[in-house]
This record gives structure tokens, sequence and C-alpha cells, in this order.
């Protein structure tokens, strides 16, 4: 399991769920305000079906999606961003 301590002092973490951690982020060149999330993937299924569904979904309370990416680290433990 993600600990938010491990990055509350570096990230300003939004949230914590049962789904991973949500950290307040910035866009730089946009000056757009987003949401990241990092979350451990455990059925990489599930995760692309989850990213499909989140691409496709147009409401206005939905945080909008602008992509992912996988990542392991040194571990082994897969992460999707």
């Amino acid at each position: 399991m993600l600990e938010w301590k491990e990055f509350s002092e570096v990230y300003n973490v939004v949230g914590v769920g049962v789904g991973g951690i949500f950290f307040g982020v910035e866009n730089l060149v946009e000056k757009r305000k987003s949401v990241l999330k990092l979350s451990l993937c455990t059925n990489k299924a599930e995760t692309i079906r989850e990213i499909g569904i989140r691409r496709i979904c147009k409401a206005p309370y939905i945080l909008k999606f602008y992509g992912c990416k996988f990542f392991k680290n040194p571990n082994g433990k897969e992460f999707v961003v």
C-alpha cells in the first residue's frame, strides 16, 4: 500500500483513497491547476478498463483525463500515474 506520508513533505497531497494518492499539481506552461493520481497497479486489465472509461467520460463533476503513464519501481511493483 502507498503511504501518503512519503509524499506529503514534498507535494501538496489533496487526498488519499483506496484507489491511490491524489496530488495537487500545477501545469506551469498552461497555468492550470490539476490533480495527479498515483496508484499501485495490482490488476493491469482493470486499470486499463478504468482509464478507458475516464477518457470517454465528459461530465461537469468528473475530472478530465489528460493521459497516463505506467512505470515499475526498483522493487518490481507497477504503478500508474
